[in-house]
């Protein structure tokens, strides 16, 4: 097993490499969809690449293509007029892990860079290491976990088993053997899972994955995923992160949880008598004013907001409630436990890009001082207990445009480039004439 993130050195690697008869690292990176993409490198010239100081070349249009790899025009930081240059992508040593689902085989994770080695502040990666950045300056260190749904699918697409038994033991122990092995790799790779449960849809699964520094978490979400789909897919299976993959089913979400911590090390979100600190009452009441025009990052797709609907555990309305399933924002008040969960995201986003939006929220919060409002006390989704959450991507997408928060936080690049790519989705469905309007209109009009 590797060596947990920030022990690694170039020395390390080449030992761990060595160690374990390493043939094949996989160099990564995360695009702004959240997909890990790469290239397979022979050990040796991994070695080589990490002694230069050096990274693997990619074509920019990387960053600048949407979910099926088609080119978007209009974007900045690249396009057809300059070519589509090189970008490099640079192992991050922290991140190498050795892949225990793919014999003699690693993995590291990368920043991108410009060949000139000025790094690429737009990609997501580098995103939320310039909030982290942001907290780092008010004395804090941002702690995040990730807690994410799927569905556990065979061959044609069909669910593993059929029916509602959230929580079951019994029906757990049919996807046991695949859960098992997913779990077992992720120990293996030092990514520490705290449970896994089927949840409220047919052979639909819920992972806790633990705490810890914001990036070093986002990291650790992006292996999870890749190891989810790789493992299921060892079982003759396959694992979906889509967020709503039938309409008469549970959908699928992305729960961020979230607190900051001193610089002594201690959290920042209790009181002596372990009550609200004022810092956790500001950060609350930033994730609750700034939900609506930051909600894009963690729902980027059109079918995430086919999730939404009312008193089906995914949040339709601006509010926050003291440990309430009900509100966007579930407050928890358990000792060094105490933390935020942002209940908002679909399983779709991208790990960087919804951190740092919960981040960039909480943080000025904080910095202004804000207030949050009255907590809901009873059932979230009523008119009553908040305005609505964006309804549609088009609609999130306009508010984010409009956001100064985000341009402060992300930079003008960042958030013009994910605009676009937003816009370029919106029109791809736009385009397309869907099953449903043929059985609708089809012989009838």
């Amino acid at each position: 097993m590797a060596s947990t993130a920030t022990e690694l050195s170039a020395e390390v690697v080449r030992g761990q490499i060595e160690k374990h008869g390493i043939h094949t690292v996989r160099v990564a990176y995360v695009d702004m969809q959240g997909v890990v993409r790469g290239k397979f490198v022979p050990a040796q010239s991994f070695v080589e690449m990490i002694d230069r100081g050096a990274g693997a070349y990619f074509c920019a249009a990387t960053l600048c293509w949407d979910i099926q790899c088609d080119v978007i025009d209009g974007l900045s930081f690249s396009s057809w007029e300059s070519g589509f240059e090189d970008l490099m992508a640079k192992p991050e040593l922290s991140t190498f892990r050795i892949v225990p689902w793919r014999e003699s085989t690693a993995m590291v994770l990368s920043d991108l860079f410009a060949t000139d080695g000025e790094p690429l502040s737009f990609s997501p990666r580098m995103v939320l290491k310039n909030v982290v950045a942001e907290a780092e300056k008010e004395g804090f260190e941002p702690i995040m976990a990730s807690e994410l749904e799927f569905y556990l699918l065979s061959e044609d697409n069909t669910p593993l088993y059929d029916g509602i038994h959230c929580y079951e033991l019994f029906k757990g122990t049919e996807v046991e053997a695949v859960l098992f092995d997913m779990r077992d790799a992720l120990t293996d790779m030092g990514i520490h899972i705290e449970a896994s449960n089927v949840e409220y849809g047919p052979a639909q699964i819920e992972v806790n994955l633990h705490f810890g520094n914001a990036l070093e978490a986002a990291d650790e979400t992006c292996m999870f995923k890749q190891c989810v789909k790789e493992v299921a897919r060892n079982h003759g299976f396959r694992a979906s992160f889509m967020p709503k993959i039938w309409q008469e089913q549970s959908g699928s979400g992305y729960h961020v949880n979230q607190s900051l911590r001193k610089t002594d090390g201690s959290g920042a979100f209790l009181t002596a008598d372990e009550g609200m600190s004022d810092v956790m009452r500001h950060y609350l009441a930033g994730l609750v004013r700034y939900a609506p025009e930051l909600y894009v990052l963690g729902a980027w797709s059109i079918n995430a907001y086919k999730r939404q609907a009312p008193l089906s555990f995914a949040p339709t309305r601006i509010n926050w409630g003291m440990d309430n399933r009900t509100t966007a924002v579930r407050a928890l008040l358990s000792g060094e436990e105490t933390r935020l969960e942002n209940r908002g995201a679909s399983s779709d986003a991208n790990p960087y890009l919804v951190f740092a939006g919960n981040l960039a929220a909480g943080l000025e919060g904080v910095r202004q001082g804000l207030e949050p409002p009255e907590a809901v006390v009873a059932n979230g989704y009523e008119p009553e207990a908040g305005g609505e959450l964006p309804t549609s991507l088009p609609d999130a997408t306009a508010l984010f445009a409009s956001s100064q928060l985000a341009r402060q936080y992300f930079g003008d690049a960042f958030v013009d480039g994910f605009i676009t790519i937003c816009e370029h989705e919106i029109a791809a469905y736009k385009g397309v004439v869907h099953q449903w309007e043929r059985d609708r209109y089809l012989d009838t009009v």
